[in-house]
């Protein structure tokens, strides 16, 4: 049987090029205690089943306030990413064969300021053609119209782009889409995250990135 082809990859960015889980706790506990009066805790955070960085900031940020908070926000972000961040070593040297063979590019429910920092940090930046943030388009994560933009820029169908992510989130988007979705399973502690039987699955789930690029380079399209 011959493999399906992709003539592009698009990256997730928390969970799949970095592990945040420290990270974002710490900024918004930061940015939002002072604002707030109380504390912040990881328990907030999980109750609000955030799928872009903004949610939180929105829901408990007053809108005449909600640019102060949110720089408050990116600063403790920054600081945060520097302590706690968990990045996989060895990502550029993955990612330089994939870019010379076809565009590769992210989309993610971080902000724009957060996203170039933290490709920058991760010294990723040159290798996307494009990043698609929550702050580019009106309706982000978890619709799937980032994912369409991206495609649209690439100008290549949804159907020929392959999302690596690590949410059933991001696999209901891609569902929405037509768009096939790989799934990195790299940074998740529990392997039962994607043995949902009864649940649409992705098209392979991968527990190291060399596994997905090895994967990947044999299916781009030349």
């Amino acid at each position: 049987m011959k493999s399906r082809r992709f003539r592009a990859i698009v990256f997730d960015l928390d969970g799949t090029l970095v592990h945040t889980r420290q990270v974002y706790p710490a900024a918004y506990a930061e940015a939002l205690e002072p604002y707030l009066g109380r504390p912040f805790t990881t328990g907030d955070l999980a109750a609000m089943r955030a799928a872009t960085e903004g949610r939180p900031l929105r829901l408990l940020a007053k809108s005449e306030d909600f640019e102060r908070v949110k720089r408050d926000f990116v600063s403790a972000y920054m600081a945060a990413f520097d302590r706690l961040a968990e990045p996989w070593p060895d990502w550029p040297a993955l990612l330089r064969p994939l870019w010379r063979l076809a565009p590769l590019a992210v989309f993610t429910g971080k902000s724009r300021e957060t996203a170039d920092f933290t490709l920058e940090r991760l010294g990723l930046a040159g290798f996307f053609r494009i990043v698609i943030t929550e702050d580019d388009i009106e309706r982000p994560k978890p619709d799937p119209s980032g994912l369409a933009e991206a495609c649209r820029l690439l100008d290549i169908p949804p159907q020929d782009v392959l999302y690596l992510a690590d949410t059933w989130t991001d696999l209901g988007l891609c569902r929405a889409l037509g768009a096939p979705m790989a799934a990195a399973a790299w940074f998740r502690g529990d392997p039962r995250y994607w043995r949902r039987w009864f649940a649409p699955r992705p098209i392979a789930v991968f527990s190291a990135p060399e596994d997905f690029v090895a994967y990947a380079l044999e299916r781009l399209a030349e």
